[in-house]
């Protein structure tokens, strides 16, 4: 931590390719960015969070870093965020992080605003459910281009949506992911979680594709130009369309899949970028380019 210690005031941390020692605790508004090629790697190795925030009314922002090895007892293990917070996360991975008795493996965040772009969600663990996201205390996450899979937690959800917090998720994909459901909202309070989705791919099997608590006050639920593949009740309207994405190892949508072709309107031989950034020749989808 000694170079966040050293950091001033909406400094940019450029750091070179390697490999960083966590728990790294960062409580004012700085960026951390991958400088030049090659993977920067954030690693707690198993000894707690890996980036823990706490920077009330600033604003931090992650860029093409690799966060991996957090392990928390309840809440957080990949990156923890405390109220009141802002935080951009762009271009990361964030994968083999682990949360225990609440939930949280990759990312959790209470009352803080979060943007997710273009983010791989992958391979994250947790003992309840939110292996990939937990979010609550009325906080505001929204998600773009980015991709949730292969997370695992013993029961509920890679993503939990609890008290008042709100989701929005555009333009991504959520597949392939061990748990009992993909999306859960909940929570104890009167206040209702949100969900907002658009032009995304959900894909789950072996129990709904979304739950919500029973008791819990009525969500705020807006799914539309959206790829249900699976037990899609609750979810359903006349702009998604209720077909197999095809889905291949890539998480692209194979030739035939519904999901081709909707994107902007562009041709079909468009090239279109992957989450690295990669040009490939491809056409146009719904959910993350991948």
């Amino acid at each position: 931590n000694a170079f966040i210690g050293q950091a001033e005031l909406g400094d940019v941390l450029c750091l070179a390719a390697g490999t960083y020692q966590a728990p790294i605790h960062i409580e004012a508004s700085i960026t951390l960015a991958a400088d030049g090629p090659g993977p920067v790697i954030i690693d707690a190795a198993g000894q707690g969070t890996s980036i823990f925030i706490d920077a009330p009314t600033g604003q931090v922002a992650l860029r093409d870093l690799t966060i991996i090895g957090g392990k928390a007892e309840t809440v957080g293990g990949g990156v923890s965020v405390t109220p009141g917070t802002e935080v951009s996360i762009q271009r990361c991975v964030l994968s083999g992080n682990q949360a225990g008795s609440e939930g949280g493996g990759a990312l959790y965040a209470s009352g803080a605003q979060i943007r997710i772009d273009q983010t791989r969600i992958v391979g994250n663990q947790s003992e309840i459910g939110g292996s990939a996201i937990l979010i609550d205390g009325r906080a505001q996450v929204v998600m773009r281009a980015s991709l949730i899979a292969e997370n695992s937690d013993a029961r509920s959800a890679p993503i939990r949506v609890l008290d008042g917090a709100q989701l929005s998720v555009f333009g991504s994909t959520i597949a392939n992911n061990r748990a009992s459901w993909a999306l859960e909202l909940g929570g104890t309070s009167a206040r209702p979680p949100s969900l907002r989705v658009n032009g995304s791919i959900l894909s789950h099997t072996g129990g709904p594709i979304l739950w919500v608590i029973e008791g819990v006050h009525q969500p705020t639920l807006k799914v539309q130009n959206t790829v249900l593949h699976g037990d899609s009740t609750r979810m359903a309207s006349d702009t998604n369309h209720l077909k197999d994405p095809l889905i291949d190892s890539s998480y692209r949508p194979g030739p035939n899949s519904v999901a081709r072709g909707q994107l902007r309107g562009l041709p079909a031989n468009w090239p279109s970028k992957d989450l690295f950034g990669v040009m490939r020749p491809s056409t146009p989808a719904l959910g993350a380019v991948e």
